[in-house]
């Protein structure tokens, strides 16, 4: 007679089974929200992006972008210039980095970056005008009335999984509440994070280079 299993065994192993089920439901939850931004930035389902982004960190992010960007084009005209340019490096109280900081921290700019992100680079060309309307006017094109024909949505590039090490981009858990991807959209390098907030995720961070990407051949 076949000897009978303790009365716990089949309770184990159930604990086990649902615990091993949550691990993977929360290792896969962001991956669920990067999925909904994608869709609804495709749809331009302006009230679904507005949901899922953390704005004032993304603003300041943002700002921050714009700073640094500034402070390196700074420094390469005063290393060409031998040093000789009366340039200031101080760019916390610029008159750009905030106003437009907050131009681009918006459901219609995400959805302008998602469908046009070399505009990046007209940005990047344009921001010693010193005015964020201005280029705004010039690189930001207004978004289409609703119901009207939006631009074609550019190639989505994942990150290429074989030589994600290479290529060090990746897409993973930085912390047990934050999570990181690296990507390549339409050819232009994008930093997204994300960080869990109360029952969901939410887009904290998108970074990218103003000087990385080539200007649109158009």
């Amino acid at each position: 007679m076949a000897a009978s299993r303790p009365p716990g065994s089949r309770l184990n192993r159930i604990l086990f089974g649902l615990i091993v089920f949550f691990a993977l439901l929360y290792l896969v939850w962001p991956y669920g929200t990067l999925t909904r931004l994608w869709l609804a930035l495709k749809a331009e389902d302006r009230s679904a992006v507005e949901r899922m982004v953390d704005w004032p960190s993304v603003r300041e992010g943002f700002e921050l972008d714009v700073i640094r960007f500034l402070r390196r084009q700074a420094s390469r005209r005063i290393s060409i210039a031998g040093g000789r340019l009366g340039v200031s490096l101080s760019f916390e109280n610029s008159n750009v980095g905030r106003p437009l900081a907050e131009r681009l921290a918006t459901p219609d700019a995400l959805i302008l970056l998602f469908h046009r992100p070399r505009i990046l680079a007209c940005i990047g060309r344009n921001v010693g005008l010193g005015d964020a309307g201005a280029i705004a006017a010039k690189c930001m094109p207004k978004p289409s009335p609703a119901g009207a024909g939006g631009p074609a949505p550019a190639k989505f590039d994942l990150p290429d999984v074989p030589g994600i090490f290479e290529k060090t981009g990746y897409a993973f858990f930085t912390g047990l509440f934050e999570f990181r991807l690296n990507l390549k959209h339409d050819g232009v390098p994008m930093d997204i994070r994300l960080r869990r907030q109360g029952l969901g995720w939410k887009v904290t961070r998108i970074a990218a280079s103003f000087a990385e990407v080539k200007p649109d051949g158009g």
